[in-house]
């Protein structure tokens, strides 16, 4: 899997407010360089608000992504907030709310990609070391390296 993890699109310490202000963030960037549509910002939260991406695991997490027809070339950003965002939960109710320190948004012109890579992720972020490496790191390389290893991905 050639899925690019670049700590040009790794953002530590990002001020944000909201879960939209993420997806401009991230999506801002992955746009400025041409790896996704003029539209992809727009579908993340289309897509978001129908299907939630937030996960209750310790600490808050989330993995944006939407359709690939939004998406020119494979990348996966990743945020560490300075402060949790509201996300509404994967698979629950309107209710249902996540507080979010850490996003993945994955940006895949594969369709076929997205399952397998969501299943990585899920599975990396259930190992506490993981996160905790993730989230204590100061320096972007270390993030893409560590977040690339742990989900099998060519670095």
């Amino acid at each position: 899997m050639s899925i690019l993890i670049d700590p040009k699109y790794v953002f530590t310490g990002l001020e944000a407010e909201t879960r939209q202000d993420v997806f401009t963030a991230l999506g801002g960037a992955l746009l400025a360089d041409g790896r996704v549509e003029d539209d992809y910002v727009a579908a993340l939260a289309e897509r978001e608000s129908g299907y939630p991406t937030g996960l209750p695991v310790p600490g808050g997490v989330a993995i944006p992504h939407t359709d690939a027809s939004h998406v020119r070339r494979d990348t996966i950003a990743i945020a560490i907030l300075t402060r949790p965002v509201v996300f509404h939960e994967m698979g629950g109710g309107p209710e249902d709310l996540v507080d979010v320190s850490t996003v993945f948004m994955l940006a895949l012109a594969s369709a076929g990609e997205h399952l397998k890579v969501l299943q990585k992720i899920v599975k990396s972020i259930q190992e506490p070391e993981f996160l905790e490496t993730i989230r204590s790191a100061t320096d972007p390389r270390v993030i893409a390296d560590t977040a690339s290893r742990a989900f099998g991905l060519d670095a």
